[in-house]
């Protein structure tokens, strides 16, 4: 019996835990494909101070939904996830993992909303990287994320208390 009730417990607390996590919207909690550019950004020139150059691939019904999705997870790679690579700039991400649950609710709202795309210096499409596969299409985008701006916006948010880099 005391077997049972031990069992019984340790299962209520397991759901808990689990019950407890934040889901965030669009798979932006880092199950995506990301590559740090910085190299190339540099080497061709364009390579700006407080910027975090990627390529990012994303998978949906349509181009124009996943180019808009890789939109997104570029953001979300330097935000939440951190960008390996020995050129990168952002290897850890700008808010901590042990923080995302602690403010689930902030980084929901700011990627529904749209303000990731003020972090968004571009992003363009690369031509090599379109795929059409069963259910719709994969695209890989070019992208440029201004980590520095977004950091002093976490701190002005009171998400983070000092830079992250």
């Amino acid at each position: 019996m005391k077997k049972l009730i031990s069992i019984s417990l340790l299962f209520l607390a397991f759901l808990c835990v689990n019950c407890a996590k934040v889901n965030f919207p669009e798979g932006i909690d880092g199950k995506f494909e990301v590559k740090d550019m910085n190299q190339v950004c540099s080497r061709t020139g364009t390579q700006d101070a407080g910027v975090q150059c990627l390529r990012v691939a994303a998978e949906n019904s349509t181009r124009d939904k996943a180019f808009g999705l890789a939109k997104k997870y570029a953001v979300a790679a330097v935000l939440l996830r951190g960008v390996s690579g020995t050129h990168s700039a952002t290897q850890n991400p700008l808010i901590s993992r042990a923080d995302q649950d602690n403010h689930g609710k902030w980084i929901n709202k700011f990627f529904e909303s749209g303000d990731y795309l003020k972090y968004l210096e571009q992003a363009d499409i690369e031509p090599n990287e379109v795929f059409t596969i069963k259910g719709g299409y994969r695209v890989g985008i070019n992208a440029k994320v201004a980590y520095e701006s977004l950091n002093r916006h976490l701190m002005d948010e009171g998400i983070i208390e000092k830079p992250r880099f």
